[in-house]
Order: structure tokens, then sequence, then C-alpha cells
């Protein structure tokens, strides 16, 4: 009896791992292989495993010469538009300097870039030291995994509910990608909307961080390297609510003293129309991708136009300018 029970148990153990190696294998969450197999979309759940196993798979056969770093606002970046340069994004929700720091320490070994881009967050906070939500290859600095490694995160109930959830449509991030992994906000972000007319409050105590010596220990990791800076779009009602709390020239100059850091550096927080329009935008803060088309264009000097400000050799005028366009676009406030 209790060997029928026991050779019961163990089989009902083995169907549950298989169905559960089969489902995610079939939904790929962690993109390990291919992506979902079953539907043509995959959706993102742990981005930075998701964007780190994806980058291993991929690096050694398609010649990457260029990374690109930020948080959720510029997962929505296409590299498949960068035309000059074969562009890696590593953007995920929440990034943080520290994170791709770490990041950049962890890839040394198996790749030295021609260009990185790093976005810079909007309110130049002083550098997160919290790396735990990284990926365990990069805490253990493992440069691959192996079949082990699969299974135990296949194997995971984290991994079989976000696989469930795929099946039902339930994505938990607003941000999804194509089979060939090229990104686009899900329809359903339309819900957000109600938050882009929100009031914004900056607490005048806040302080700005250049956040140089980080910038100066990647350049030194990378010294071939071009480094390229810039602040992703916002609506002018954040730079608004700098100038309000009268925290405006602390900020700029902050802007100014981090761009020094860069080759190139660009402000596409600046007042703009693009910006204002909320068409562009689904919750006041994250735009949508073909809003960061013309952010690939002005970074990689492609199809020329006029969106943002760089700051390489502006220093004087940048201040002045900015003032002017909160002023324009803010007139009726």
């Amino acid at each position: 009896m209790v060997k029928k029970f026991f050779s019961t148990f163990i089989f009902i153990i083995f169907i549950l791992c298989f169905f559960t190696l089969l489902l995610n294998y079939l939904i790929d969450p962690l993109w390990f292989s291919s992506g979902n197999k079953i539907a043509k979309i995959n959706y993102s759940w742990d981005e930075r495993s998701q964007k780190l196993h994806r980058f291993i798979k991929t690096y050694k056969n398609t010649k990457i010469n260029c990374l690109i770093f930020g948080s959720s606002t510029s997962t929505v970046i296409n590299t498949s538009r960068i035309k000059k340069y074969n562009c890696y994004n590593f953007s995920f929700s929440g990034g943080s300097l520290r994170e791709y720091y770490e990041i950049l320490q962890y890839l040394k070994k198996i790749i030295n870039p021609e260009i990185i881009v790093l976005e810079v967050n909007f309110n130049l906070n002083e550098i997160d030291n919290n790396i735990d939500r990284l990926p365990e290859l990069i805490i253990r600095k493992k440069l691959d995994y192996n079949i082990f490694y699969i299974l135990k995160n296949y194997l995971s109930l984290d991994s079989l509910r976000f696989s469930f959830l795929t099946l039902i449509n339930k994505p938990t991030l607003l941000t999804a990608f194509n089979i060939e992994f090229e990104p686009f906000v899900l329809a359903d972000s339309e819900k957000y909307k109600k938050y882009i007319n929100n009031k914004i409050e900056i607490n005048p105590k806040i302080e700005f961080y250049s956040n140089s010596d980080v910038f100066t220990k990647i350049k030194n990791f990378y010294p071939q390297s071009k480094l390229i800076g810039f602040i992703h779009p916002f609506h002018p009602k954040y730079p608004l609510a700098i100038y309000q709390a009268g925290k405006l020239n602390s900020y700029l100059d902050t802007v100014i003293t981090m761009s020094k850091n860069f080759d190139e550096f660009y402000d596409f927080a600046i007042p703009s129309e693009i910006n204002l329009d909320n068409n562009n935008n689904y919750d006041g803060s994250h735009y949508y991708p073909h809003v960061y088309d013309k952010v690939i264009d002005r970074i990689f000097l492609q199809n020329e136009n006029n969106y943002g400000i760089s700051l390489k050799n502006k220093y004087i005028n940048y201040k002045e300018e900015y003032i002017k366009k909160i002023i324009f676009y803010n007139k009726d406030k």
C-alpha cells in the first residue's frame, strides 16, 4: 500500500513537472530560446532576466557593437531602426544607474561596444545602491547559463504563473514584444490616460545629483567606447513643477555638470510640442515608440530632426532656452 502511494505520488510529481516544463518551453517567459511559440507576442515580466538571457543567446552571432540602458520609458526603443550600429537595448522597468553600472562591469569580459547609450532619469536622483533585482548570473558573475539553470527557472512556480497569464492574455506590464522582439505598447494602456492630467508637485527640498563618479568609472571600463547620455521625454508639466518649486537653476546646473561626463548629451525633456501632445504618451511620462524613433534619429544622426536639444557646446544658451519653453508651453497654466 505504501509502495503504491509513493509510486502514485512520484508519478503525479513527474506529470506536473513535465507539463510545467512543456508550457514554459512553449511560452518561453524568460527568453531562453526563441520566445513564445504559441502566439506572436512576448510579454514583459522579469525584464532584467529576459533581456540578459536574450543577449547571451544572441550576442555571439549578431556582432553587437552598441548597448542601450534605460528604465521603463526606454524599453520601447526599437533597435532595428538604428542603421549604423547593431544595438542591444537593456532597458527595463525601474532601471537604476547602479544596475547599469553592474551590468556593464559584468559584460566587460565579453563585449567592447563602440557606443554606450545611457538614459538619465529625469529627477537625476542619487545613485540607487539596490542590486538585489539583478539576475543571479550577474550577481554570481557567470557569463553563460547551462541546462540546469534553465531547468531550475522553468520548473519554478513564478515562470509557470507568468506562462499561464500569457496564455490568457493578462500581461503584468504595458510593453510587449513581437516575434522579432521589437517593442510595442499594448492597446489596453488607454486606461492609464487618466494619469496624464494629474498635478505634479516637487518637494522644495529636493536635491539633484550629477553622479559623475559613476560615469567616470563606466568610461574607465570602456575607454574606447563613445558614451552618449540622454534625458528621456517628459510632459512639460514636470519641468514646470520644478520651475514653480524654485529648483530649476539647481536642476539645470546639475544637467550641465552631468553632460560633461559624456561625449554627446541630449535633453528630450525640454518642453516641446511633441512632449505636450497627450496622444504621444499613455500616462504622462511614458511615450510611444514613434516618439522614441525621433530620439533614435537624433542620437544616431539619422533622418535629421530638431527634437530635444544637444548640450554639446551650448551650455550658455541652455538655461535661457529651457525657461522660455517652460513659459511658452505652460502659458495657460
